[in-house]
This record gives structure tokens, C-alpha cells and sequence, in this order.
């Protein structure tokens, strides 16, 4: 089969434009919702907010009881799912945003249908990728009472498997990625000094425009961690790694490892040979850090309404990943009280590595 070209691909994916396709959760990580998924999705996070931890705690939290992280969800199936099977034939793809509207919290025993349709097609012109196309899909996740919990648009790059996923890159055919800068270590335990208001209430008559919110210092990105995240959240091929099945990829014919891609994020072998110095955060695990920055920041009485993350550039293993944000507005709407946050990522530079948002809802 001949690898299809940019208007070729273009035309073939718009013709999917608006299709449903059943997101099968009885395939998924985590087919029910239960306090061990959430734990396990928090630690691979590095979020230990007692509110996905303690039973008691969040018993008397104004939530009545455990409750998921907020972008838990992908354990049970993701957007992405719905837009993999449509990747050309011999091309690549790499994560492009993604875009989080929660409608009411997860809690132990639910369950869930997911439904997904390709919503956009558009070519991207890209510094690093050449002539390329990003594509959207939407998904709906209903629990077993057929109650709309959660929307979640994502976007996912596709271009020719001759061009470099080098975020760094100046052109598809010459990629240019600059080596990892050595910087201090951030330390495994660096987590325990976050910020967390937890218990005592941020009303909306507190919030200002142009309030910071403290930055969240990650720990110094490794394999490890990749590994925690993708253990945690199911993320799709890494139970290759846990089966000790390594050797299954490295070695073998390039288009087959192409077909798992996602090893590459850990595999210095398989990310070497598309002009990256080594491996690289997930995507969903970034969107998970900003979760946890806004949660802690807006304490155990505000609601998270709206995510979202645009990957923008690689962080790779070795650098310090920082997240932070700024409130830019503040305003009344259906009688709730809510705030809008402009959110960050930068690396140990101080260069952005992702710009994000968020919306949430605050006690008067």
C-alpha cells in the first residue's frame, strides 16, 4: 500500500466528518469507577490530595465522599481512540490539545458509555512537521443513569512518517531539537511543598484579575516517571514494558514499531530515530498535572467547569517541568460564580511548553 499524500489524506479523513463510532469501555483500563482507580491514577500523577485519598476526609468535604481526579476519565477511553484507526496509511501522528467540560463528578461504581465522532480537518502548515493536517474528535461520557459527566474535545496531529515529531524542529526533512539543558535536580519529594488549600473555602470575592497562582514545581521528568503515569492511567501500550517484552520492539522492522508509537515516550531507541534526544512526557499526563495545579489552588469547595492544554512543544526526560497560571477574569453567569485562569507550563528555561486554561466555579 502507497503512502497517501497530504490532499489525499485530507480528503479521506473529511469523508469521516460527523460519523459516530462506540468507544468500547469493556476494552478500557478501568471499566468501573472504585477509590483504587483514583488512587492509582493520582499516584501516577503525583497528586496526593486527600480528596482522592481519604474516605473520612472526603466524607466531610462538600463533595459527601471520593470522587475521581479531575481528568480521570482517560483510564476509560479517550478521543484519540476515535481518531488513531483513521491515521493514513504510513503516516505518524502526535498529540495536539486537548479540551476538558465536566458536568458532574465520577464516584465509586459508575460505570460508562462513550460515544465519539470526528468533528474538524484541517491542514497545519508546521515549523517542525511540514505540510500537515490536525484532526478533531469529540466524546461524550454518560454514567450507568445516562448522565452526561464529561466532553472531552482532542486534537491530534498527523503528518507523513518522513517528517521529524521534533517539537523543537525548523522543518520536517531537517529537524532541529536541541539537547536536554542540564539543570538542577528537582527533587522526587518536591511535590509535598504544593500549595493545597484543601478545606478552607477560596470565595469568589477573594479572586482578583491578575492574581497568580503559585507555580507547581514538578519533579525532574524520567523514565520512571513516564512509566508511573502510564502504569496509572492505562495509556495504551505500555503494559508491553510491564510484560517485560522490551525486546518485542526494539530491533524490529521500523513500520511495525511505527504501529506502537507510544513507546516511544519511554524508549530512547525508538524516539532517537525520529531526531529526539530521548524519551517524552504524554500528553493526557500534562493535562493531568494542570488538573492537579487548579484543584489545589481553588480548594475542596471550588469546581473545576473547564480544561484545556495545547502541547505546543516536548518536554523530554531531564528537564523540570514548572506549571503555573494568572486569574484574567471573573464574572456572574447563571447564578454561579466563576473565574477564568490562563495556565502554563515552561520548562527549566523558562520556556512555554504548553498553553492552557481553565474555568471554575467559586463560593460567593
Amino acid at each position: 500500500m502507497t503512502v497517501a499524500t497530504v490532499d489525499e489524506a485530507i480528503d479521506a479523513l473529511r469523508g469521516d466528518i460527523g460519523r459516530q463510532v462506540a468507544i468500547d469501555a469493556g476494552d478500557s483500563f478501568v471499566t468501573m469507577a472504585s477509590v483504587d482507580s483514583f488512587r492509582h491514577f493520582a499516584t501516577g500523577t503525583g497528586d496526593f490530595n486527600p480528596l482522592w485519598w481519604d474516605d473520612e476526609y472526603a466524607e466531610a468535604s462538600p463533595r459527601r465522599g471520593r470522587t475521581a481526579p479531575p481528568t480521570w476519565l482517560v483510564t476509560v477511553g479517550m478521543p484519540y481512540q476515535a481518531l488513531l484507526p483513521l491515521r493514513p496509511h504510513g503516516w505518524k501522528s502526535l498529540d495536539g490539545d486537548i479540551r476538558w467540560e465536566f458536568f458532574d463528578h465520577v464516584r465509586p461504581g459508575d460505570t460508562f458509555d462513550i460515544s465519539a465522532h470526528l468533528t474538524e480537518v484541517v491542514e497545519k502548515p508546521s515549523r517542525a512537521l511540514g505540510r500537515a493536517i490536525l484532526a478533531h474528535a469529540e466524546a461524550e461520557y454518560r454514567n450507568q443513569r445516562n448522565k452526561l459527566v464529561a466532553k472531552a474535545t482532542a486534537g491530534l496531529w498527523f503528518f507523513p512518517g518522513t517528517a521529524s515529531s521534533g517539537a523543537g524542529g525548523t522543518s520536517a526533512s531537517a529537524p532541529v531539537v536541541e539537547p536536554v539543558t542540564a539543570c538542577d535536580e528537582v527533587p522526587l519529594d518536591a511535590l509535598g511543598g504544593i500549595k493545597r488549600r484543601g478545606a478552607d473555602p477560596l470565595l469568589w470575592s477573594q479572586v482578583s484579575v491578575g492574581d497568580e497562582i503559585a507555580p507547581m514545581h514538578r519533579p525532574t521528568l524520567t523514565a520512571f516517571e513516564i512509566m508511573a503515569w502510564c502504569v496509572g492511567s492505562g495509556t495504551v501500550g505500555f503494559e508491553k514494558i510491564a510484560r517485560g517484552e522490551r525486546a518485542e520492539f526494539v530491533g524490529r522492522p521500523v513500520q511495525e514499531v511505527e504501529q506502537r508509537s507510544v513507546m516511544r515516550h519511554i524508549l530512547p531507541e525508538l524516539s532517537r530515530r525520529d531526531g529526539l534526544p530521548g524519551g517524552f512526557d504524554v500528553g493526557t499526563q500534562r493535562t493531568a498535572w494542570l488538573g492537579q495545579l487548579v484543584s489545589d489552588w481553588m480548594g475542596d469547595s471550588g469546581e473545576l467547569i473547564e480544561l484545556y492544554c495545547r502541547f505546543g512543544r516536548l518536554l523530554f526526560v531531564g528537564d523540570s517541568p514548572v506549571c503555573g497560571g494568572t486569574v484574567v477574569d471573573t464574572y456572574v453567569e447563571n447564578s454561579r460564580h466563576l473565574v477564568r485562569l490562563e495556565l502554563w507550563v515552561r520548562n527549566q528555561r523558562g520556556e512555554k511548553m504548553s498553553d492552557a486554561s481553565a474555568l471554575v466555579a467559586l463560593p460567593e
